[in-house]
């Protein structure tokens, strides 16, 4: 009778070890799910924030990109005007020139407006090589300008 009265001690004590020891372990699970949703709605925070900074970023860019493309708009306008005074052959040569480069503007323009970025790497590339078709064209109504005030 003892060894019956001992073994099932033995086997309530097991069996209440093993509840208490799951009840603690549910426990943590809990804690350890509550924590991983709070750190998925903070990523969601800074993402939502790295979103809005991206457009703000971008809105801005844009402004800044179009009043340059109005300028040049403008400089190939003026150009267009100061041309009209030499010969024939020499204004319609100008002419195809500032034709190109105000293609060259409206291609820029078109593709700033068109822009639909999503991808942090692929804005960074297209602003880079915008940047630096902007550049281009910027001297190169610089240069046919400075040129063409030489002849005269």
């Amino acid at each position: 009778m003892k060894s019956s009265i001992l073994k099932l001690s033995f086997i309530v004590c097991v069996a209440a070890t093993g509840v208490v020891s799951c009840n603690s372990s549910t426990e943590k699970k809990e804690e350890k799910v509550n924590e991983a949703i709070a750190d998925v709605a903070l990523a969601n925070q800074e993402l939502a924030q790295a979103r809005l900074d991206s457009a703000r970023e971008f809105n801005a860019y844009k402004a800044e990109v179009e009043a340059k493309l109005i300028e040049n708009e403008r400089n190939i306008a003026n150009l267009k005007l100061e041309i009209k005074k030499e010969k024939k052959e020499a204004r319609e040569k100008h002419d195809k020139e500032l034709e190109e480069l105000n293609q060259k503007n409206e291609k820029l323009k078109l593709n700033i407006q068109e822009y639909k970025g999503s991808v942090a790497d692929k804005w960074e590339s297209f602003k880079n090589s915008f940047n630096h078709d902007m550049d281009d064209l910027g001297k190169s109504i610089s240069e046919f300008a400075k040129n063409n005030m030489q002849k005269k």
